[in-house]
């Protein structure tokens, strides 16, 4: 196990899901291991029905905000209502 990602409803909604939890170990970074995880939870995320996948992360991870940019997120301004990440600064959303 070098890391790992998963996706979640966003405050309980059928509509919005979460991209949770995107980690890698040192060793597994630049493998492009990072979007491959990512990939695989927005096409589950898909098949679950859901439409939106939010993320909220911190303006100092360059690496995984240039990643989340990638593959389609954008920046929002202000959190979704119901983030419970009140120490995050980048918040994104990606229409699936």
């Amino acid at each position: 196990m070098v890391g790992g990602c998963g996706i979640a409803p966003f405050n309980n909604s059928d509509d919005v899901c979460e991209l949770k939890k995107l980690f890698l170990l040192p060793e597994a970074r630049g493998l492009n291991l990072g979007q491959r995880l990512t990939d695989q939870c927005l096409k589950a995320a898909q098949e679950y029905g859901f439409s939106r996948c939010y993320l909220d992360t911190l303006s100092n991870m360059n690496a995984a905000i240039k990643l989340y940019e990638k593959v389609g997120f954008e920046h929002l301004d202000s959190p979704l209502d119901g983030t419970l990440h009140g120490k995050c600064d980048v918040w994104m959303i990606k229409d699936l």
